[in-house]
C-alpha cells in the first residue's frame, strides 16, 4: 500500500474517531462541569452562613454584660434552627465525605433536637408554618434548653443555658467558635 494513502486513511480514521469520542464524552464533561459549579456555589453559601453566624456570636458574646434568662439573638431557638437549615440545604452539593464532616460538626453545635427538626424542614419554605404554633414550639424548646439537662448535648444550647455563668459560657463560646472554624476549614478544603 502506498505510504501516502495509508497515512491519509490513518489521518481520516483518527479525525473521525476523535470527533465521535468528543461527541460521546461531551455529556460527561458537561455534567462534571455542572457538579463542580454547584459544589463551588454551595461552598460559598455555607462559608458565608457559618462565617456570618460566627460573627454574630462574637458580637453578641461581647455584649453580654447583663444577666438575662432569655437568649440574645445568636442563641435563640429560631436562630439555631435557621442556621442549621441554611447549611443543610447546601450539603447535598458537596462531596459526601466533606458533607458528612460538616454535618457532624453542625449536629454538635445545635444538638439532636434542633438538628432533627432542621433535617425534617430543610426543603420546606418557612412561610409554610403557622407563626403562632412555631412561637409556642420554640418556647417549649427554649424551656427544655434552660431547665432540662438531657437536651444540653450541644454547644449552642449550652451557651444559652449558661449565659449567666460567665466562666462556663466563655468555655462554651470558645468551643462553638472552634466547631465553626472546623466547618469553615472543611468547606474551603
Amino acid at each position: 500500500m502506498d505510504p501516502w494513502l495509508s497515512t491519509g486513511v490513518g489521518l481520516v480514521a483518527s479525525l473521525f474517531g476523535g470527533a465521535v469520542g468528543g461527541l460521546l464524552t461531551a455529556g460527561v464533561i458537561a455534567r462534571s462541569s455542572e457538579r463542580a459549579r454547584a459544589r463551588f456555589e454551595a461552598e460559598g453559601v455555607i462559608f458565608a452562613v457559618v462565617k456570618g453566624y460566627a460573627a454574630i456570636i462574637a458580637y453578641e458574646h461581647d455584649q453580654l454584660y447583663e444577666k438575662s434568662a432569655f437568649s440574645h439573638e445568636y442563641g435563640s431557638v429560631a436562630g439555631q434552627e435557621e442556621f442549621a437549615r441554611a447549611v443543610l440545604v447546601e450539603l447535598p452539593r458537596l462531596p459526601k465525605r466533606r458533607a458528612t464532616k460538616i454535618e457532624n460538626e453542625l449536629a454538635g453545635l445545635v444538638g439532636a433536637l434542633t438538628y432533627a427538626l432542621a433535617v425534617q424542614r430543610t426543603y420546606i419554605d418557612p412561610e409554610h408554618f403557622d407563626e403562632k404554633r412555631e412561637s409556642m414550639r420554640r418556647a417549649l424548646t427554649l424551656r427544655k434548653f434552660l431547665f432540662d439537662e438531657g437536651t444540653l448535648d450541644a454547644l449552642l444550647p449550652r451557651m444559652l443555658k449558661n449565659q449567666n455563668d460567665i466562666d462556663q459560657h466563655n468555655l462554651d463560646y470558645a468551643d462553638a467558635q472552634g466547631a465553626m472554624s472546623r466547618i469553615l476549614l472543611e468547606v474551603k478544603r
